[in-house]
């Protein structure tokens, strides 16, 4: 099981590690670590951007409990990871947000979240009512209340 050093500090930005295995595939390398920070495709959230030994990670993957790194190249031995932080802030920023929306939609409305899509071009979540654009406008208003003022919702 590969230990997750972005669930202790999500702020890191450098990490070393040792490659346990480096499997060719059809186009790529499939890279497991024995830790990482690279936060993997997971929950609705894409995965993090970033370098290992100065070789772009293409992909982020967890299957079971396992964190896969896709690269275009062999990696062996120990290596030293990068993650972009300025993607990863914004990603972070972004989950928080619909936390915030969706901590809204329950409490004044009563709908539940049943799904949630953080891409690199658009955020979508899904709820088990119908809110209308008046609703819309109000949870719009609100969310920008809690976050500008830091409000505890």
């Amino acid at each position: 099981m590969t230990i997750k050093l972005y669930d202790k500090d999500a702020y890191l930005t450098i990490f070393e590690a040792q490659v346990i295995t480096c499997t060719k595939r059809e186009n790529d390398y499939d890279i497991v670590l024995d830790q990482t920070l690279f936060f993997p495709e997971e929950g609705g959230q894409t995965c993090d951007h970033g370098t290992l030994n100065d070789v772009e990670v293409i992909d982020v993957q967890i299957i079971n409990q396992e964190i896969h790194h896709y690269t275009n190249a062999p990696l062996s031995g120990s290596v030293k990871g990068k993650i972009d932080f300025n993607y990863r802030y914004n990603n972070m920023q972004n989950h928080s947000g619909e936390h915030v929306l969706s901590g809204l939609v329950k409490s004044m409305f009563g709908f539940d979240n049943s799904g949630f899509h953080l891409s690199d071009h658009e955020i979508t979540t899904d709820y088990n009512g119908f809110l209308n654009e008046q609703q819309l406008q109000i949870l719009e208003a609100k969310a920008n209340e809690v976050i500008l003022n830091n409000k505890v919702i």
